[in-house]
């Protein structure tokens, strides 16, 4: 499938040509040049390996690049840390808090705003 307002990316293992999840672009704005951005790791086995960041960085630059968008945002539950950590990693900056935006097995927890410029993406050297 392929829409306008979105790219949708299969995670491929280099080796043995596996799927192991997805990522992408959603609500993807040619007048706002902006997007959300999505990731899913199936293969708990790859989880924390550094996978998730290098994904984010590739689609952050296709997001930039190809689409020619500004400004890139991903909501993340609070308790994903590492998801947190991969999306720091990949150049991702703490927006905001919606508090008790999810509800886990009854319990209500905060979920992170977090997004990434352009122009910041750029004056980290990321782009080359």
């Amino acid at each position: 499938m392929q829409q306008a307002s979105s790219l949708n990316l299969g995670i491929y293992l280099a080796e043995t040509n596996a799927l192991i999840g997805y990522a992408g672009l959603v609500g993807i704005s040619p007048t706002n040049h902006a997007a959300e951005y999505f990731i899913f790791i199936g293969e708990k086995a790859w989880w924390g390996q550094g996978v998730g960041t290098e994904v984010t960085k590739q689609v952050i630059h296709i997001g930039f690049t190809n689409c020619q968008l500004n400004r890139l945002i991903i909501t993340v539950s609070e308790l994903n840390i590492g998801g947190v950590k991969a999306y720091a990693k990949a150049g991702f900056v703490l927006e905001g808090r919606l508090r008790q935006a999810g509800c886990r097995q009854g319990v209500f927890h905060d979920k992170l705003v977090m997004s990434v410029l352009k122009a910041e993406w750029q004056k980290s050297g990321a782009e080359e």
